[in-house]
């Protein structure tokens, strides 16, 4: 039983590949992001249980050169003690494909759109935060973690209504990057979207000075009934930060050298354009 487990995931991975061949050519002429290996959600351990569902709509420039605005759609789960920050998009296309993996269906959806390829784990009690990070293709699932990262807010005076809840401004600058925050301390929750977080009330709103992200919530709910908060068991390639923001970028200015690196083959591109010169928009929320 288990041989053929190892060998259906063989076959996928395989499948998965020469799908992402397929893609390589319309990508080039589009200058999109690359899909994503879908993940599996099979096996998972529970950190904590959600009161809170926080759902934010999030505005991004992929590349400064371009100004092309990405949209993503991310999901706030808050517990007593851990809270999670992932894409609902790249989350359905997960369940939608462990329920066709487990059916034995090799024809599953490959999300193609531009979603964070990250999931956060604060964990409150122990001040720390995990970070995994899909990285292109059929490439690892990078993992990293660090101390609770400090937030040094100013808060301001300014007042206005958001979703009925009134806010109230604050700024920060973190990592490279100034930051406007509208807070309601109408919820409690020192809490909010990314990485964000230290202010005395659930942050609604967040952008940074420039308008190349933006976070604007919209909807909150207050669980009945609790849902888990489930920490993925996936194949993670560990590392550090430091590490890994030279790797990414590395990963988004030379795709053809990460491709060699992950399936040991280069990227063939129609019309025999020249594959070291593919690159894909990179900007990252991190500056430094």
């Amino acid at each position: 039983m288990e041989q053929m487990k190892v060998k259906a995931n063989l076959l996928m991975r395989k499948f998965l590949f020469l799908f992402f061949l397929a893609l390589l050519c319309v990508h080039y002429y589009a200058k999109a992001q690359m899909p994503v290996e879908p993940q599996s959600h099979v096996k998972y351990m529970t950190l904590d249980s959600a009161n809170y569902i926080i759902t934010y709509e999030v505005q991004a420039i992929s590349g400064t050169a371009t100004n092309d605005r990405n949209t993503d759609i991310q999901i706030l789960q808050i517990g007593n003690d851990v809270s999670k920050t992932y894409s609902k998009y790249l989350f359905d296309n997960d369940s939608v494909c462990t329920m066709l993996i487990q059916k034995g269906t090799r024809n599953i959806p490959i999300y193609q759109g531009l979603a964070s390829p990250e999931d956060i784990y604060k964990n409150h009690p122990k001040g720390k935060m995990t970070v995994s990070y899909r990285t292109f293709m059929t490439g690892p699932v990078l993992k990293y973690e660090e101390l609770m990262p400090t937030f040094k807010w100013e808060l301001l005076s300014d007042r206005k209504t958001l979703l009925n809840y009134q806010c109230q401004k604050a700024v920060c600058t973190f990592r490279g990057r100034t930051y406007i925050a509208w807070f309601t301390p109408e919820i409690p929750l020192s809490e909010g979207p990314w990485k964000f977080h230290g202010l005395p009330g659930l942050i609604l709103q967040v952008s940074d000075d420039k308008n190349e992200f933006e976070y604007q919530c919209i909807g909150i709910q207050k669980l009945k009934k609790k849902q888990p908060i489930k920490y993925w068991e996936w194949d993670y390639q560990s590392s550090t930060r430091e590490k890994m923001r030279p790797f990414i970028k590395n990963m988004h200015e030379r795709p053809n050298a990460f491709f060699k690196s992950v399936t040991g083959s280069g990227i063939h591109i129609k019309g025999g354009a020249n594959a070291d010169l593919l690159s894909y928009p990179y900007n990252p929320i991190e500056l430094e």
